[in-house]
């Protein structure tokens, strides 16, 4: 049985065309897929959509093109999988870490992880609690 991970809306900007600077992405995130059950949560869609206008904002060139071609990438694909964007469970998860994780979007993220039971792949610091 594969191992279950969910996406950090990070690992999603790439297919958005947005640099994360991680050297061989477009050679690592297909070996990712074939090796784990990976998922997204639509929270991650409206987040990388927000991070994609706000570096536009900042003069750095993209085209608002590459947000759909990446939206209808991973809304296509077979390999990718979401989760609900919110339920009962992950609001009362999330409640618990309301101090600690301040960015609403992470503390959304590392909730459905913990109520999914995948393991988070983050760029961020490890989540309070997790060691």
């Amino acid at each position: 049985m594969k191992g279950r991970i969910l996406l950090d809306t990070s690992f999603l900007l790439p297919l958005f065309n947005v640099d994360i600077k991680i050297e061989d992405f477009n050679e690592l995130f297909p070996k990712l897929i074939r090796q784990f059950e990976v998922s997204y949560s639509p929270l991650s869609l409206v987040e990388a959509k927000w991070v994609f206008l706000r570096l536009k904002r900042r003069g750095i060139k993209y085209q608002l093109e590459d947000y759909i071609d990446g939206l209808k990438y991973i809304l296509n694909s077979q390999d990718l999988h979401h989760v609900d964007v919110t339920t009962p469970e992950i609001e009362e998860a999330a409640d618990k870490y309301i101090e600690t994780i301040t960015d609403y979007f992470d503390r959304m993220l590392y909730a459905s992880s913990l109520v999914y039971g995948m393991n988070l792949l983050t760029m961020d610091n490890t989540p309070p609690g997790t060691g």
